[in-house]
């Protein structure tokens, strides 16, 4: 199944979640889709191409597959008010002259290696330059990548969790030592017959990651 070339260009679309029955989408496929805020694009695209959802500036939410391999040139053209964190997924290897030009994406997130980009891959939206991460593991990566400066992403340390945990209750966030709070999931293994209190591994699984265990 495809969606053809130039397809929904400039359509008053606000949402798309693409099926991963979908295995290609052509150039400009939602270009100038000035309204839409969420994307969703599924398993089975591997190639997103050109311009396929360049000017789409209201995507506040964008999710890439852990399929795609390559990034086309313009394919994120002017993500002006992206806030959140870009995941970037470990399959891409390629990323093309513009491809997210004019981004203003908080922080990218490389959860793989480093991949081919061309120079102008990247430039900020607005004030400051933006930041980019690359996890413990991966190699090739070095201070930047084409524009945007790269650190290595390393798990905040845990200062507080709240509320308490206990036989009645179970911890809901954490407060990391750069004094940011995160929500978390979190899996206690509880002695048989303990009247308070758990034992044994608790693992922090947070927006940022695993944590650690406590």
């Amino acid at each position: 199944t495809a969606i053809n070339a130039s397809a929904f260009v400039g359509r008053g679309v606000t949402s798309v979640i693409i099926p991963d029955s979908v295995t290609s989408l052509g150039d400009n496929a939602f270009d100038a889709c000035t309204g839409l805020n969420t994307v969703v694009i599924g398993r089975g695209i591997t190639n997103i191409p050109n311009y396929a959802f360049n000017q789409c500036y209201s995507i506040t939410s964008l999710t890439l597959p852990d399929t795609l391999i390559t990034i086309g040139a313009g394919a994120f053209y002017n993500l002006a008010y992206h806030r959140n964190n870009l995941i970037i997924p470990a399959s891409v290897t390629t990323i093309a002259s513009n491809a997210f030009g004019q981004c203003g994406s908080n922080a990218i997130i490389f959860q793989g290696n480093a991949p081919s980009a061309a120079s102008d891959w990247y430039n900020r939206f607005g004030s400051g330059t933006g930041t980019g991460y690359y996890q413990t593991g991966t190699t090739g990566w070095s201070s930047t990548l084409g524009t945007l400066a790269m650190a290595l992403l390393s798990a905040p340390t845990v200062t507080s969790v709240s509320p308490s945990f206990g036989a009645a209750s179970g911890g809901t966030s954490i407060t990391t030592a750069d004094g940011k709070s995160h929500i978390v999931d979190v899996g206690i293994t509880k002695t048989a017959g303990a009247a308070s209190g758990v034992t044994g591994a608790l693992e922090i699984v947070s927006d940022t990651g695993t944590l650690g265990t406590i």
